[in-house]
């Protein structure tokens, strides 16, 4: 008995399906993005800021940690027609220059986010970056409530 090309096709197409199949139903492969952010210690309703990516729009910051989209907008000066569920925390990079202050290079990223949503909210993070917040989002942090002299 001879076995053909498109036998030994179909043999290898059932064994890496199968073994893909069977990984997934055990849970060992997933392909799947879960966007939603880690919850914090025990708390039902309040997530964790670590977990903030760049690839968050403002309306996802809205709808884990309760800032508003207009708070992000005006405290980083982003265009008043922003859409929030369009505009990526990570398109900051573009839009902010790297700033030298003594020595240091800062840049205007998803760590600066992290920080602002952090005193915004309430919800403790503590940045592993050095991080540099624009003097308009102090100034708005302040003007909030949200931060004292």
């Amino acid at each position: 008995m001879r076995i053909n090309y498109i036998h030994i096709l179909i043999i290898v197409i059932i064994i890496i399906g199968g073994g893909v199949l069977g990984s997934s139903q055990v849970g060992l492969f997933d392909t799947s993005r879960s966007v939603q952010p880690s919850r914090l210690d025990d708390k039902a309703d309040v997530y964790s800021i670590a977990d903030i990516r760049g690839s968050f729009n403002l309306a996802e910051i809205e709808q884990y940690y309760q800032v508003p989209p207009e708070a992000i907008i005006e405290a980083f000066s982003l265009d008043k027609n922003t859409s929030p569920t369009v505009f990526q925390l990570k398109d900051l990079k573009e839009i902010y220059q790297p700033v030298e202050i003594e020595g240091e290079m800062y840049e205007v990223e998803t760590d600066t986010v992290k920080v602002f949503v952090s005193l915004y909210s309430g919800i403790p993070y503590v940045s592993e970056e050095t991080s540099y917040l624009p003097g308009h989002a102090v100034e708005y942090l302040i003007n909030e409530d949200k931060l004292t002299v």
